[in-house]
């Protein structure tokens, strides 16, 4: 006689629990008492993860961009960049939240990546870094969408404190945004019910 096994339902394996039993010589199948539909519903689903901000460090030197990258890393997604081209390249694939970019820096310089990189993320909230403080780089900065000015080196709660400023005007920025181009689609919207209105009108008077 071939020995039969416990086996569980594919759906579930609460739901159905077949434990063979011996029965006047013959094998049985005991099904558990909990409903199917009561055990397909008793495992809570999980919460969905909320995904991290993207924070993108932009310096050519090694040192900067890993204490920045320990000083976020819990908070943040953070994506590293040793040069104003690779950091072009990042934010033309990903959409980053937050940029700490760092003024002087070997080829692109920070001035010049800032005025590209808001013209490809333009609610990109980008915080300019310097150990170089002049007032024509100030200027620069600012007249290029900078939301914050920060020399170097930094102070850890001064940078954290940026970094959240920066994260807040970017989210309302895209909240602005998102509501704009709804407000868009629903004025287009009303144009194109106006006109099939009005040629529905002209056709019945004609």
């Amino acid at each position: 006689m071939e020995t039969s096994t416990a086996k569980f339902c594919s759906y579930t394996d609460k739901a159905f629990h077949y434990r063979p039993t011996a029965h006047n010589g013959a094998a049985v199948a005991r099904q558990s008492v909990l409903p199917m539909s009561a055990a397909l519903f008793s495992q809570t689903a999980p919460a969905p993860v909320k995904p991290k901000p993207v924070l993108l460090v932009v310096d050519d030197e090694e040192g900067p961009r890993q204490s920045l990258k320990v000083v976020f890393k819990n908070d943040y997604e953070v994506l590293l960049a040793n040069s104003g081209e690779c950091a072009l390249d990042i934010v033309r694939d990903r959409a980053v939240d937050v940029v700490v970019c760092d003024i002087m820096m070997t080829g692109m310089s920070g001035t010049e990546l800032l005025r590209k990189l808001k013209e490809i993320r333009p609610t990109a909230e980008v915080i300019m870094l310097t150990a170089y403080e002049t007032i024509e780089t100030a200027r620069h900065s600012i007249r290029y969408g900078a939301c914050d000015y920060m020399n170097k080196p930094f102070d850890i709660p001064a940078i954290r404190a940026a970094v959240g400023r920066a994260l807040e005007k970017h989210r309302t920025s895209v909240g602005v945004q998102t509501t704009y181009e709804k407000l868009q689609f629903l004025q287009q919207e009303l144009r194109d019910e106006q006109v099939q209105s009005e040629m529905t009108r002209t056709k019945g008077e004609i």
